[in-house]
């Protein structure tokens, strides 16, 4: 179903994913943290998937979270590592590090490799846990968002482009077909002015034979006659000049050329 501009950024504009749809990842090996993001999410309908290690987290991203929340400690591969690879591989999940007191400097380090934002443990502040995540789940719409944008704009822009090329194409057949007509007009306008001329001369040259005896003719069949002759004159005169006048618009330089009095 096609949509114009308007309709299609208001579409944008609504693009939401339901809580039901949407998915977070837990990656930390704390069952109490499991426990305390089950507990704030869960009942708002949203998914959740818990991974106790990065190793075991991997695969999950093929679920495509829309959050990940990561523990800079785990078991094997690090919370760093893990968004450091898992940022390259899957792009459109947003990353928060969740990391103790003390160790800013991998929550820095976290958010120099693309981490939309960190949180401390053991959460001080338990409206600051759903606040960030919001705000990543608000991120992550508007880039879906925009990225819907960008496709159905591609696609009518695409269209258009499509339109424009056809139309371009139809204005030069229309165009071919135009001069192919003229020179068909011009070419039976040039054959019509030759034996015009001549049967206007003919006509002429019969006036002024009957001119000066013509009124001195009782017989009305001979008046009636000399009165077709001369509407037929007018209208051969009339014909000439409308076909001399076409040929002169088709063929501009024919009149340029054609010598006074020809």
């Amino acid at each position: 179903m096609e949509m114009d501009l308007p309709e299609l950024l208001r579409a944008a504009s609504d693009f939401d994913v339901p809580p039901e749809r949407t998915r977070l990842l837990i990656v930390d090996d704390e069952a109490s943290i499991q426990a305390v993001f089950k507990a704030l999410f869960a009942p708002q309908g949203y998914q959740l998937s818990h991974a106790l290690s990065a190793e075991y987290a991997i695969p999950m991203l093929e679920e495509q979270p829309r959050v990940a929340l990561v523990d800079k400690n785990l078991p094997g591969i690090s919370g760093l590592e893990f968004i450091r690879s898992a940022k390259a591989t899957h792009p459109d999940t947003e990353y928060i590090m969740m990391t103790a007191y003390g160790s800013m400097d991998s929550a820095i380090e976290a958010l120099d490799l693309g981490a939309f934002g960190f949180l401390l443990k053991p959460f001080p502040k338990i409206d600051d846990v759903v606040a960030r995540v919001e705000a990543a789940l608000e991120r992550n719409r508007v880039v879906l968002q925009n990225r819907m944008l960008l496709e159905r704009l591609k696609g009518a822009y695409d269209a258009l482009y499509t339109a424009k090329v056809e139309i371009e194409l139809t204005g030069t057949i229309v165009e071919e077909k135009l001069k192919q007509r003229d020179a068909q007009i011009r070419e039976v306008v040039q054959t019509l002015i030759s034996p015009l001329a001549a049967l206007e001369t003919d006509v002429q040259t019969v006036l002024a034979d009957v001119a000066g005896t013509a009124l001195t003719f009782e017989d009305e069949r001979i008046l009636a006659l000399l009165t077709d002759v001369k509407r037929m004159a007018n209208n051969v005169a009339g014909i000439l000049t409308q076909s001399a006048s076409l040929a002169d618009r088709l063929d501009p330089d024919r009149k340029a050329s054609t010598p006074p009095g020809a």
